[in-house]
C-alpha cells in the first residue's frame, strides 16, 4: 500500500496538471492515480512515462465527449427527418474520432508499458468510475442522514 502511495505522489508531481490538486478534485485525481497503479501494476518509471500520455488522451476524449452529448434532451418530435439525420451523421463522425483517438494513444501507450499492462487500462477506467460512481452515492446518503 505504501508503494502505491508513493507513486501516487509521484504522479502527482510528475505532470503540471497533477501539479497541486485542491480540494475534490485533488481528491479524485489521487484516487484515480491509486487504481491505475494498483491494476496495471506501474513502476515509477512506468507511471512518469504513462501519466502524460494518459492525460493528453483523456483530455482529447474529454473533447470529444463534449461534442458528442448536448446539454438537456433532442426534442426528436420537433426535429425535421433531414436535422436527425445531419445529427446522427455528426455523431458517427465524433464515434470515429473518438476511435481514431483510442488507436493513436494504444500505439503509444505499447511504447511506454508492457503490452498486458495496456489490455489492463480498460479494466482500471472501469473501476475507477465505479469507485467514484459508488464514493458519491455513499456522499449523497451521508448527506441525507440515511
Amino acid at each position: 500500500m505504501r508503494y502505491i502511495l508513493l507513486i501516487a505522489i509521484f504522479g502527482c508531481c510528475a505532470s503540471s496538471s497533477y501539479a497541486q490538486p485542491k480540494g475534490a478534485s485533488g481528491k479524485v485525481k489521487v484516487l484515480k492515480i491509486g487504481i491505475f497503479t494498483e491494476e496495471l501494476g506501474l513502476t515509477e518509471a512506468e507511471a512518469s512515462k504513462f501519466w502524460p500520455l494518459y492525460n493528453s488522451y483523456e483530455d482529447k476524449i474529454h473533447s470529444i465527449n463534449k461534442k458528442m452529448y448536448t446539454k438537456g434532451r433532442i426534442d426528436w418530435e420537433s426535429k425535421t427527418d433531414k436535422e436527425i439525420e445531419v445529427l446522427m451523421e455528426r455523431r458517427f463522425k465524433l464515434q470515429e474520432d473518438k476511435l481514431k483517438i483510442e488507436r493513436e494513444y494504444y500505439k503509444k501507450f505499447k511504447a511506454v508499458l508492457p503490452i498486458k499492462k495496456v489490455a489492463k487500462i480498460p479494466v482500471a477506467q472501469r473501476k475507477f468510475k465505479m469507485t467514484v460512481f459508488r464514493k458519491s452515492k455513499e456522499g449523497r446518503r451521508k448527506r441525507r442522514g440515511q
